[in-house]
């Protein structure tokens, strides 16, 4: 089944932007002395308020939730003289009294080669070794982990959130379609218990939200210390990376949005921002460099503690799947099913499912060749259920261009108590020698569906089925 599900991007290094200076002189022409005119300077822009107006209490009980959550899933670096070097440099920022003193912010280095970092609504920071790593100055990093705190003290995060504006807002992949539908309290916002990867956890901003956060960002970084044309040369960076290898940046620009020329967007604001001095250094970056450098590699297929799904080369038989006697449980929103307790559960952005997999159920430029995807559809003329999982069916063909097709009739059963209808399809498989089983199951919920797709190589159906099936007799929507 073609559906991109990411879990990991690798680091990238580049070049950075050098400012260029300009030179104001005076010329003799003629025996007229005339004075070159500077181009007319950028106005003086007011520094970004919130205008989320929710109790604060939410934002900090929520970032309190997700940071558990990533902690047990991604590998927090255990390295004291690390994470003491990060919590400086963040302390020092929030230090300057231009960020929202409310929020008790806190700052935790996680092993994630990709160049990045996110923070949660009330303050919670993660910093990936990556971005460390590919940082060419502490200023290039401090100016990161001012726009992150910017986000977080503008409340765009949870602003995002409450007004549902992505499937994947906080990894709420099940919370903001699922929850939205079915409530429960933290799961009106995100996936309870789910591993969703570390991309889920970092909301996608709108380009307004980056432009505040890139303004407030350069005035927090200059009044600690910091030359804020860094921060514009790091962006610079990362964009002229992105021309050698898309992936390895993608996780920065899918959940952060370039608003424009952010770059002369920041140095048209260098003369309203402190003018320095710009001296600022928390320690020797070159040494956490190296610190980075020396950390164990991690688990091969993921980046959490527990890694991400094994992947199997292209063209590979399917494997025997490794599925556990013990079945964990995973909520979202109102929610609830029990899965086998080392299949892992991720969201994917683009689709806006959740998807469990087993190891070795991704294969190598394939897609995803075992497990099970859970997502919504809103039919757009279908007045029954029947109608509408006929509707649901038309569409999951048309994704997969045609190759995902129906090889008998839509049978009754139920779900969770509820009504529901089963399809049986079938679709090449992206393992070798075999062809692959999709069942379909969907039920209503208020205008749309909740569907579930059992996915499998027909040579591994008669251990994977018993397993799907035990799966959907433990779904429970609603509390029922």
């Amino acid at each position: 089944m073609k559906i991109r599900a990411h879990f990991s991007n690798p680091p990238v290094r580049g070049s950075m932007m050098r400012l260029a200076i300009v030179l104001l002189g005076f010329t003799l022409l003629g025996g007229d002395l005339l004075a070159q005119q500077p181009a007319t300077p950028a106005k003086a822009k007011p520094l970004p308020v919130s205008k989320y107006k929710g109790p604060k209490e939410r934002d900090i009980g929520i970032g309190r939730e997700y940071a558990a959550q990533v902690e047990q899933e991604m590998r927090v670096v255990p390295d004291k003289e690390l994470t003491d070097y990060i919590n400086r440099v963040g302390k020092r920022l929030i230090a300057t009294g231009l960020l929202d003193q409310d929020f008790p912010y806190s700052f935790k280095v996680i092993q994630e080669q990709s160049i990045n970092a996110f923070a949660l609504p009330g303050g919670p920071m993660f910093v990936h070794t990556g971005l460390i790593a590919a940082a060419d100055n502490e200023a290039q990093m401090a100016g990161v982990l001012a726009h992150e705190l910017a986000h977080v003290s503008l409340r765009h995060g949870i602003a995002n959130a409450s007004k549902q504006q992505t499937i994947a807002t906080l990894g709420g992949i099940g919370g903001a379609v699922l929850g939205s539908m079915l409530g429960g309290g933290l799961g009106e916002l995100a996936a309870q218990g789910a591993q969703m990867g570390t991309q889920a956890w970092a909301t996608k901003y709108s380009r307004a939200a980056e432009s505040e956060a890139d303004l407030l960002g350069e005035h927090v970084m200059a009044k600690a210390g910091y030359n804020p044309i860094e921060l514009a040369g790091f962006f610079e960076k990362l964009e002229k990376s992105m021309g050698g290898d898309p992936g390895k940046m993608a996780q920065w620009f899918s959940s952060h949005p370039n608003p424009g020329n952010r770059t002369k967007a920041i140095e048209g604001q260098l003369p309203y921002v402190s003018p320095g001095p710009f001296t600022a250094r928390e320690g020797d970056l070159n040494k956490m460099q190296q610190a980075v450098q020396a950390l164990p590699a991690l688990p091969k297929g993921g980046a959490g503690q527990q890694g991400g799904p094994k992947t199997v080369p292209a063209n590979s038989a399917a494997p025997e799947f490794q599925i556990a006697q013990n079945f964990r449980q995973i909520q979202a929103g109102g929610l609830s099913l029990a899965v086998p307790e080392n299949w892992q559960a991720g969201g994917n952005q683009e689709s806006g499912m959740i998807i469990i997999l087993p190891d070795g159920g991704m294969v190598e430029g394939g897609g995803i060749g075992a497990g099970i995807l859970i997502g919504t559809y809103k039919p757009k003329q279908a007045r029954t259920l029947q109608e509408a999982h006929q509707e649901l069916l038309q569409s999951l063909n048309q994704q997969s261009q045609g190759q995902m097709q129906a090889v008998s009739q839509p049978q009754n059963t139920q779900v969770g108590g509820r009504s529901a209808m089963l399809s049986r399809m079938t679709s090449p498989s992206p393992y070798h020698g075999t062809k692959e089983h999709d069942y379909v199951v969907s039920t209503g919920l208020q205008n749309q569906l909740l569907y579930f797709v059992f996915v499998g190589p027909e040579s591994r159906w008669a251990q994977l089925g018993p397993v799907y099936g035990k799966v959907l007799q433990s779904v429970r929507i609603g509390g029922k």
